[in-house]
This record gives C-alpha cells, sequence and structure tokens, in this order.
C-alpha cells in the first residue's frame, strides 16, 4: 500500500510530465501553424492536444493534487 508522500511524489512527477508534454506540444503546433496556416487540419489537431494536456494539468490543481 501506498503512503500518502508517495502518492503526492508520483502526483507531482505527472505534473512535471504533463508539464513537458505541454510544451512539446505547443512547440508541434507553433511549428505547423508557421509551416501551414491556422486553417490546416494539422495545426487544428495540434491544437485539441495542447487543450487536452491543459485540461489533464487543470485537473491536477483543481483536485489540489500537486499544490
Amino acid at each position: 500500500m501506498l503512503d500518502k508522500h508517495s502518492t503526492r511524489f508520483d502526483n507531482y512527477q505527472m505534473a512535471a510530465t504533463l508539464e513537458k508534454e505541454i510544451t512539446l506540444a505547443r512547440r508541434m503546433m507553433e511549428k505547423l501553424w508557421n509551416e501551414r496556416g491556422y486553417t490546416d487540419k494539422a495545426v487544428l489537431d495540434a491544437s485539441i492536444k495542447v487543450d487536452t494536456l491543459l485540461n489533464r494539468y487543470e485537473q491536477l490543481k483543481e483536485n489540489d493534487i500537486i499544490y
């Protein structure tokens, strides 16, 4: 059974991983935007990915898991 501190540490790791994924996804979206323009399907897909990651991150914050 995991103790409270182990679970908290795992949640911090999850938040840190999400932060990295958000940064990479934003960079990719910006790259696609510059190459293809804002109306391209790939840009929209990249934007959806960024939004999904941000929503997950916000969910962690709302549940007071990472702060």
